[in-house]
Parts: C-alpha cells; sequence; structure tokens
C-alpha cells in the first residue's frame, strides 16, 4: 500500500505518483515524509490511493465489530476528506451503548487508526444515532443563538468535547453578527457565543 516517490519539487514528486499510479490528484493523499533543501533539493513523499484507504479503514473496523461478535451492514461514502460510515443490524443498541459512550469509543478507535493517512477522518454513526443527536444539538445552539442576537448578552457553554465545539462553530458561522470562539484547555475546553457589531468586525 505505501508507494514513496521523490523529486526536486513537491510537484514533481506528485506528478510522478499521479503518472506511476495513473491516477488523478484527487484520487491520492500524500505526506511528506522528506524535504531536503541546500545545493541537492529532494523531497520524499508517502502516497496512499483513497480507495485502499477507505478499504483499510473498513477493514479494520469489519476486524473490530466481528471480534464484538455483532450483527451488522455498512453503509460508507467518502467525501471531503471525511469516510462516513453507518451502521445497521440487530445489534445497535449494543454499538451504541449507554449515552453513546460505546459509538464514541468506536470512534475515537478509528480516528487513531486513520492518524497515519494525512488529513482524513472517520465520522462514524449507529443507525443514524450521532445524526438525531447532532440535529437536536444544532437546535439547541440555534435557539441559543437568537436569544443573544434578542438580548445583546454573551453566552458561555459548558465545556464540551472537540466535535461538539465544531459543531458550535459551524452553525454559528450562519448567523450575522454573532460570533463564537474556544477557551480554555482540554478536557474543560469551553465556547462562548456574543454579539458583534459591524463596527466590531
Amino acid at each position: 500500500m505505501n508507494n514513496i516517490y521523490s523529486g526536486k519539487t513537491l510537484d514533481i514528486a506528485l506528478n510522478k505518483a499521479m503518472s506511476q499510479l495513473n491516477v488523478s490528484a484527487d484520487k491520492i493523499k500524500y505526506k511528506v515524509i522528506d524535504d531536503k533543501k541546500g545545493l541537492i533539493k529532494k523531497v520524499t513523499i508517502e502516497v496512499y490511493l483513497i480507495d485502499e484507504i477507505i478499504n483499510d479503514v473498513i477493514g479494520k473496523f469489519k476486524s473490530i465489530l466481528d471480534a464484538m461478535e455483532v450483527t451488522y451492514e455498512l453503509k460508507t461514502k467518502y467525501e471531503d476528506n471525511i469516510i462516513f460510515i453507518n451502521v445497521f443490524g440487530t445489534s445497535n443498541k449494543i454499538l451504541i451503548g449507554k449515552n453513546g459512550i460505546v459509538l464514541s469509543s468506536l470512534r475515537t478507535i478509528l480516528n487513531e487508526y486513520v492518524k497515519k493517512y494525512n488529513d482524513i477522518k472517520v465520522k462514524l454513526d449507529i443507525d443514524s444515532y450521532q445524526k438525531r443527536i447532532d440535529e437536536r444539538f444544532v437546535r439547541e445552539i440555534r435557539r441559543l443563538a437568537r436569544e443573544v442576537l434578542k438580548t445583546g448578552v454573551e453566552y458561555k457553554l459548558d465545556p464540551m468535547n472537540s466535535y461538539q465545539r465544531l459543531i458550535v462553530h459551524n452553525t454559528i458561522k450562519k448567523f450575522d453578527n454573532l460570533k463564537s470562539k474556544s477557551y480554555g484547555e482540554e478536557p474543560n475546553r469551553y465556547i462562548i457565543i456574543e454579539k458583534v457589531s459591524d463596527i466590531d468586525e
């Protein structure tokens, strides 16, 4: 699966990789593993085919599910550097766990696994459970956003994980005259939503 290519510049190395693998730029991911400066310049990259990355991640996940002795059906897609996996079957409650704790653990395992591939993330869901949770969360953030707009009083959210903070930031971006900013250190990092004027911006 590993493909190593070198060139005087990154573009040369990438073009060499695409030519030899016979693929376009949107079909690969890469990371620079060596970048020599000076008189003899040389950039070395490791290139991964996206299809092979997806197959590797799915294979890893299936091995975990098989070890858990659960029944399942997977639906997957790839978009914007994210591998989406939705699991369906008769073992949904087991895979979700109380308050989503098993789902969260499985998601963490997969995202740790794909760190070896540059910029790839995994979004895991069980029978659209996380989607429903996220939709309720977004509705609550929108309610708070409208309240801040109405009163002009900033709102401090409780500490939350990076996934939840991203949802908050993306939701607040859609409101004119509002901004959100993260404060503090993990695991107590939190967000403040506040109203801004054209002058502040």
